[in-house]
């Protein structure tokens, strides 16, 4: 015969609807014990239950009803409710606390009867939400800036995807002087048969150097400074006959 030592068995709390549960009878101990779970208060946020004039606040795993409401629900006298009461206190089930006007009873190890698994699940999917937005809201940002900042440029080559500023033209013109066109014309077609992005158009023209790519043979000589520096075509090497 197979144990059952441990899992879980989803029990529905609308179970209450169903002609079954329904049906009129004198409960047992172990539907009184199941009704019980079912009623335990399973938000955890904290709930405010109005009872004549009072008001008291009911926390995740506690119920606030008293032993006539108990004794109408399993059919029973009030002295059974309150003798099956002190039974599930005596075998620290639950704990009891007589109120004003009704009985608090808090189920000792409630998570274990009804797990915060799927509340844990929704917190750690709304912070996912919550760092997805952020990261959406922080590319909005930087996307914005670079449409502000591209309008602040001019618009080279043929095909008008080489993006600088006056300034930074004017710079790259000191470095390349009379071949910086040849260098923006070949930035220029690489962004449009690539579809490349880059956030500066000036750095990457300072830094790869696009005026002598690789269809030019170059050798670097001397760098002067992070400004300037001097170039020399390779010659081919003469064929021995």
């Amino acid at each position: 015969m197979q144990e059952h030592n441990g899992g879980y068995v989803k029990l529905w709390r609308k179970i209450h609807d169903n002609e079954l549960w329904k049906e009129r009878r004198i409960f047992s101990k172990a539907e009184a014990w199941i009704d019980l779970i079912i009623e335990m208060q399973h938000s955890e946020e904290p709930q405010n239950v109005t009872i004549g004039m009072n008001v008291l606040t009911c926390l995740r795993g506690q119920s606030l009803k008293s032993l006539d409401t108990w004794a109408g629900r399993w059919h029973w006298s009030k002295s059974k409710v309150s003798r099956f009461l002190r039974l599930l206190l005596k075998q620290r089930m639950i704990m009891l606390k007589n109120e004003i006007v009704t009985t608090r009873i808090s189920l000792c190890n409630y998570d274990t009867y009804n797990p915060l698994r799927n509340a844990n699940e929704t917190q750690v999917k709304r912070k996912r939400n919550a760092s997805e937005t952020q990261v959406d809201t922080d590319k909005n940002v930087k996307n914005d800036k670079n449409v502000k900042n591209d309008k602040n440029k001019d618009s080279y080559g043929e095909f008008k995807n080489v993006k600088l500023a006056s300034a930074d033209y004017e710079k790259l013109k000191t470095i390349y002087k009379d071949r910086l066109q040849e260098g923006i014309e070949i930035l220029d077609t690489y962004l449009e048969t690539k579809g490349k992005k880059y956030n500066s158009h000036y750095a990457v023209m300072k830094k790869k150097g696009w005026v002598y790519g690789k269809t030019h043979d170059i050798q670097i000589k001397e760098p002067i400074d992070d400004r300037k520096t001097i170039f020399s075509v390779k010659k081919p090497e003469e064929k021995k006959s």
